[in-house]
């Protein structure tokens, strides 16, 4: 059975800072625009461009901030999924084995001509819709995990 990979949440998030190419991207541009600062600010400049250019760094700053936030959001968001997932896939995996010893009950009933073939039928039918269950929510799993990795740069 595919079990939840554990993240520590630190440790992703700043492994998902590190790797983003629009964290990296706000990064140069501040450092851009605070070069830009340092070389152009000195005594001769206008106070209206050197305001120009603290402008340009507060822009780069908030883009940088906000670009942050976004990683850390996505993160946050893949692990929520991963937890719901990793719930369904317990629930199913629950609901399989009640399905089994229903069907069990079913055939050992019909064994002694308590129920019809049609309801032992039908309950064998709802042992592989249980299966097919347990399988889709293991798939989604293991997609949301392949999903999260590459994201995160594993």
């Amino acid at each position: 059975m595919l079990e939840r990979e554990t993240y520590d949440e630190n440790a992703v998030i700043e492994r998902a800072l590190a790797g983003n190419s629009k964290v990296k991207t706000a990064q140069d541009q501040l450092e851009s625009a605070l070069l830009d600062l340092k070389l152009n600010a000195t005594q001769f400049t206008a106070p209206v461009e050197r305001r120009k250019l603290e402008i340009a760094v507060e822009r780069a700053e908030l883009a940088l901030k906000t670009e942050r936030d976004r990683a850390v959001v996505q993160v946050m968001q893949y692990l929520a999924d991963l937890a719901a997932i990793s719930s369904d896939v317990e629930q199913a995996s629950l609901s399989l084995e009640a399905t089994r010893q229903q069907t069990e009950v079913a055939r050992v009933r019909y064994e002694k001509g308590m129920i019809t073939l049609i309801d032992l039928l039908q309950s064998e039918n709802s042992l592989g819709t249980a299966e097919q269950n347990l399988l889709d929510a293991q798939f989604r799993l293991r997609d949301k995990q392949q999903e999260f990795r590459n994201y995160i740069g594993i």
